[in-house]
C-alpha cells in the first residue's frame, strides 16, 4: 500500500485504501455474508463490487465535488 500512497501524491491525485473492505487485522475471508469475494487473485466479483458501490461512492464524492 506504501508505493500506491507515494505514487499518488507524486501526481497529486487521491488514495483510498481499500484494505479495511476486505481483511481484518487477523484474516482476508474469502466470503462476506453470502457473497463471494474474489473471482482470481486480482479481481474482485461483480456481487462484491455491487455490495462495495456505497463505499466506493462515499470515498470519491469528496474529490467530485
Amino acid at each position: 500500500i506504501s508505493a500506491e500512497v507515494v505514487a499518488t501524491r507524486n501526481h497529486e491525485v487521491t488514495f483510498v485504501d481499500t484494505t479495511d473492505w476486505f481483511c481484518t487485522d487477523e484474516v482476508c475471508p474469502p466470503i462476506v455474508g453470502n457473497v463471494l469475494v474474489m473471482r482470481d487473485e486480482t479481481h474482485i466479483t461483480v456481487p462484491m463490487a455491487l455490495f462495495l458501490q456505497p463505499l466506493v461512492e462515499a470515498a470519491v464524492a469528496p474529490v467530485l465535488n
